[in-house]
Formats: structure tokens, C-alpha cells, sequence
């Protein structure tokens, strides 16, 4: 009796506090799975001469936000849940409507929470913003940063790991599982996501790594885990009785990404050239040539100096390559070894697109501003002549008849020309779409595949003729073909929906769907290795900016440290 009084007269002099939450429990994994004495190593410690430089970087990085940069990053600060990748599923990723996947992904967080916050309260590192306060008027909680620094036990040391960063790659790694054929695009807005937490001065790039670490851990973790499989499955479900995954990868080809060779850098590119016998890989960037290993992905160096570059060729077995430079109406001729400048030459106006044919060792440069063709001599650097194309020449193939084929992307129409004579030989409409990009070509069969941009569609036509045999659905944004005579099958890399999309040609004139590639938004045109059959695109992510006016352009800005060449193989 005296027991039960002590404790009854406990309980009335305990204060009760209303509206708090009760603190989380695991409901899945245990202390074990998320112990981050395990999953992480430490930090740089305060005053390190690690974590100055570490706090330098973030400095450099932040003087590089834009305003349209620092509002994406608020909003993500804003969004610590499942929400923060509607914008790469699709606006029918409602979870009020789907009750099995919402439960799912709420026991997803509630454990991945846990796991972030044990991992900050066993590391206790300093936030940047409260070593250094000149960066929480920068911060995108000013007032939060503030008044979380000056409590003791408050704010001011949970720093390592961030605890956006872990949610977004564990949730991103479960989301990427639910919807495989949104699986790139849902990691890539994982790493923009994480990317959100620098540019809201929030934490260091190390924190932002451990947070990759222990999210994917704890991710797999629970994908992995017997007792949450009967959610996942119930999940899986819901989304293909709602029409919103088919629950596999759409290609049947075995074409998956593979890798990432990281390029960096805020500036635009176009396209990308590969020399497979050297296995040297070209991407253009603006006002440089960035070179690749096309095995390993390390740079191998830069030809500098191609302001507006668009395309690379190289002179095969002549140690010299050429860039079309389309801000300075030049090519620049290069030494393929050193990557050395030859020269630099005068074509036409607005150069573009850029190839080489090896019979009359001539390099051609299709010209968009004035609407026609320059004829290179490639072992002397000087122009021999021009073609009359009457349009902007975007993608050429070289035939078996000896002629080069040229979409003209203002025409709607293929060109056939003598590279040698340079007269026009051939002008085929092409009736059943508009805005011809990508062009391949299959020697066997005689037939050119046009990729078109403004009606997206596969155009197979007759390259004797200009008879179209058929046309098929592509990706939006497609800019460059590929044509693989092994395996039979034809890619367009579609960067407006971050796909390739395949065809495979079963016999002359019989073709079908393959499927697409997941790739990333922004990966528009590419390189296709004939050694090794893989396929390299460059891609970023890029912010738009809408035109100011009517009759202007929408801006568009590459995110620092995003610029990469994807990998595909098999």
C-alpha cells in the first residue's frame, strides 16, 4: 500500500506537458543497425587544419549560389520528408491517395531519423554557422542558426551527419526501388537534395558525405529487412494498380548506368566525341574541350580556348583533331597528342555540328548562322569550298554510297552531298515529323534513323529513296542518334526526359520498341564506343530561369559540381 501512495503521489507532483511528441522508437531496425561508431568514421575535428579548409570550401561554394539556388535550397529545408521528390515522380505521387506506400515510407523516415540523430549526438560536431557566425545571415534559418548556437545542448552541436541529407538518400534508395524506371532521376534529386544543405550554409561537404553513408546503409537495411518485406510488397502493389510504375525496367536491351566520371564546372556543353582506338573521350564545355580516359574517366586534359564549342572530330591517323567554335565563327585544329593549338581556321558563320570523312580526309563544319557547310582540308587547316545546304545542318552520318547525309534541323529534311565535289546530290522531306536532330545510319541495310525533336519520333527511311518506312515514339529533347550493327539496335539520347530511347532493327524495313534507358534530365546527346559498346552522355543538373519577356529565351545554369559523363553498358 505505502508503494503504491509513493507512487501515486510521484505521479501528482510530475509535471505533465501537453503537446509534445513522444520521443521516436525504431520500429524496424535496431541499436545495432544504426550504431554510427560502426557506419561512420569521425569528423574533422574543430579547429582541424581539415575542417578549415572545409569551411573555406563551403565559403567558395556559397559565393556561387544564385538567388534561384538559394530558393531551391529553403524550400528543401522546408521539406524533410518523402515530399521533397514529387517534382522527379510526378505530380500523381499523392500519398493521401496511396495508403500502403505513405506507411511504408513513414516508417522509412521514422527509423532513418533515429539512425541521423544518434549518429549527432555521438560525433557532436560544431555547426559551421556557429564557429563561424558570418555565415548565418547566409543560412537559409538565420534566426533558427541563432538561437540554436547560444542553448546549451541545443542546436548548435548535431552538425555530422546532416539530417536532411540521410532522409533524402534513404527514402531516395527505397523511392528508387519502388519506381526503377525513375530510379536515376530520383538519386540524382537525392544528391541535389544533399547539395541543398551546403547551400543553405547549413553544413559542411563532410557532413553532407556521411549523410550518403549512413543513408544508404540504413536504407538497405530496411529493404532488406523480413519484417518490413510485407509493406514493400504492399507498396509495389498500390503503385501498379495505380498505373504509376510497371514495376520493372521499361529496356529489354541490358543497358543500365554503370558509371559516373565527374567533370565539374558551371558551363554548358554540347557534344561528345570519342576516339576509340585512343580511348581518348572529347566533351565539349563552352570555351573548352574537356579529354577523358574513356576506361577509367580521369581527365587527361583540356584543349583551351573554343569559345561556344559544339562538337569535336578527329582526324583518324593524322594527329589532329578539330573543334567547331560557334561564339568566334573558327575551328580550332589540335594536336591529338599534346592537345596542343595548331591553328585556328575561318568557316562559316555559327558552327555547329562537326565530323570528318576519312576518304577525302576532309573535316566538315555545319554552319547555323550562315546556312551552310565548310570544307576543311584537314592535313593543311585551309578551307577548300563550301556546301549549299539551305539550313542549319545538325547530325551527319557518312553512307555506303560514299555521300554524306545531313539533317537540317530548320528544313525538316535530309541532304545527301559529295564530300569531295561538295555539290548536293540528295534533298529528302521528312513529312511525318519536324526538327531533325539525331541521324545513324546502318550501312547493311541502307537506312538512316532520324531522331526528330519537335514531333519526338524515330523516322527510318530508305537512304536510296527518301521513302519513310515507319516512325515510332521517342523521349522529348532528343539530340544524337547511335547506330550498334552487332547488337542491331538504334539509341536516342532524349535529354528532355533524361532517356535513350531504343529500337532494335529485326530485318529490313521491321523494326521494334526496345524500351528506354533511365539517364538524367539534361543528357542529350552522346558518344557511342564501338569497341566496348558503352555509351557516354554528358548531363547536370541545370536550374531555368523563365524569360523575362515575351520574344527572350528562359536562362539556364548549371549547378556547381553536377557536370558529369554518364556510363552506360551492360
Amino acid at each position: 500500500m505505502k508503494n503504491l501512495i509513493a507512487i501515486l503521489l510521484f505521479a501528482a507532483l510530475t509535471p505533465v506537458v501537453f503537446g509534445q511528441p513522444a520521443p521516436k522508437k525504431l520500429r524496424f531496425l535496431t541499436q545495432a543497425d544504426i550504431d554510427p561508431s560502426r557506419l561512420l568514421p569521425p569528423p574533422p575535428a574543430d579547429g582541424s587544419e581539415s575542417q578549415k579548409q572545409e569551411l573555406a570550401d563551403l565559403k567558395r561554394l556559397l559565393k556561387t549560389r544564385t538567388p534561384e539556388r538559394f530558393a531551391q535550397a529553403k524550400w528543401d529545408d522546408e521539406h524533410e520528408d518523402s515530399s521533397a521528390f514529387a517534382s522527379v515522380i510526378g505530380p500523381e505521387f499523392n500519398l493521401k491517395a496511396l495508403p500502403a506506400t505513405a506507411k511504408l515510407l513513414a516508417d522509412v523516415e521514422n527509423d532513418q531519423s533515429i539512425a541521423a540523430s544518434a549518429a549527432k549526438e555521438h560525433f557532436h560536431r560544431v555547426f559551421a554557422a556557429v564557429l563561424d557566425p558570418s555565415l548565418a545571415d547566409l543560412n537559409c534559418d538565420p534566426e533558427g542558426v541563432r538561437a540554436g548556437g547560444s542553448r546549451a545542448g541545443g542546436r548548435g552541436r548535431r552538425s555530422y551527419p546532416s539530417g536532411h541529407a540521410t532522409m533524402g538518400y534513404s527514402v531516395g534508395l527505397v523511392l528508387a526501388t519502388l519506381f526503377p524506371e525513375k530510379a536515376q532521376a530520383i538519386e540524382a534529386r537525392a544528391e541535389d537534395y544533399a547539395l541543398s544543405r551546403e547551400f543553405c550554409a547549413e553544413h559542411y561537404y563532410s557532413d553532407v558525405e556521411a549523410s550518403h553513408a549512413l543513408g544508404i546503409a540504413v536504407g538497405t537495411e530496411l529493404l532488406n529487412n523480413a519484417a518490413l518485406q510485407p509493406e514493400i510488397a504492399a507498396a509495389k502493389a498500390e503503385l501498379k494498380a495505380a498505373h504509376l510504375t510497371h514495376g520493372t525496367m521499361p529496356a529489354v536491351t541490358g543497358y543500365t548506368v554503370t558509371g559516373n566520371f565527374p567533370v565539374g564546372g558551371t558551363q554548358t556543353w554540347d557534344y561528345a566525341s570519342i576516339d576509340s582506338s585512343a580511348r581518348r573521350l572529347y566533351i565539349s564545355h563552352q570555351t573548352k574541350v574537356e579529354v577523358l580516359d574513356a576506361d577509367s574517366g580521369k581527365a587527361v586534359g583540356t584543349i583551351a580556348d573554343t569559345p561556344g564549342v559544339h562538337g569535336i572530330a578527329i582526324a583518324t591517323g593524322m594527329n589532329r583533331g578539330f573543334t567547331s567554335n560557334g561564339s568566334e565563327n573558327k575551328v580550332s585544329m589540335f594536336d591529338t597528342k599534346t592537345l596542343a593549338l595548331i591553328s585556328k581556321i575561318d568557316v562559316g558563320a555559327g558552327p555547329d555540328g562537326i565530323y570528318y570523312e576519312p576518304r577525302t580526309k576532309r573535316v566538315f563544319t555545319n554552319n547555323h548562322g550562315s546556312h551552310d557547310i565548310s570544307a576543311i582540308d584537314a592535313a593543311s587547316g585551309k578551307v577548300v569550298g563550301t556546301v549549299k545546304a539551305e539550313g542549319d545542318g545538325e547530325q551527319a552520318i557518312i553512307a555506303a554510297d560514299g555521300m554524306i547525309y545531313v539533317n537540317l534541323e530548320d528544313k525538316g529534311e535530309v541532304i545527301a552531298f559529295d564530300p569531295e565535289s561538295l555539290q548536293v546530290k540528295k534533298r529528302f522531306p521528312i513529312a511525318v515529323a519536324k526538327t531533325p536532330t539525331g541521324l545513324a545510319y546502318d550501312a547493311k541495310t541502307n537506312r538512316l534513323f532520324i531522331g526528330t525533336r519537335s514531333e519526338p519520333r524515330m523516322v527510318a527511311m530508305d537512304a536510296a529513296t527518301g521513302k519513310v518506312l515507319g516512325s515510332f515514339p521517342i523521349g522529348q529533347g532528343v539530340d544524337y542518334a547511335a547506330f550498334d550493327p552487332e547488337a542491331r539496335l538504334i539509341f536516342f539520347s532524349c535529354g528532355g526526359d533524361g532517356v535513350v530511347s531504343v529500337f532494335r532493327e529485326k530485318s529490313t524495313g521491321e523494326f521494334e520498341d526496345a524500351g528506354t534507358i533511365t539517364t538524367q534530365n539534361s543528357a542529350k546527346t552522346m558518344a557511342f564506343d564501338p569497341k566496348t559498346a558503352k555509351i557516354f552522355l554528358p548531363a547536370a543538373q541545370v536550374d531555368v530561369t523563365p524569360a523575362t519577356d515575351a520574344n527572350g529565351r528562359p536562362r539556364r545554369t548549371v549547378r556547381e559540381g553536377t557536370f558529369a559523363v554518364l556510363v552506360l553498358g551492360k
